[in-house]
């Protein structure tokens, strides 16, 4: 029961860790984009 009520916050944590991994590899990319338009 307690795992019942627990696992949608596991998965929100889940996902938040999953979109700020995202987010990093898009700024990396973003950052790589840029030097070869300065180029």
């Amino acid at each position: 029961m307690i795992i019942s009520c627990q696992w949608p916050y596991l998965v929100g944590f889940i996902f938040l860790f999953l979109s700020f991994i995202n987010i990093e590899e898009y700024n990396i990319h973003m950052d790589s984009t840029r030097l070869q338009q300065a180029e």
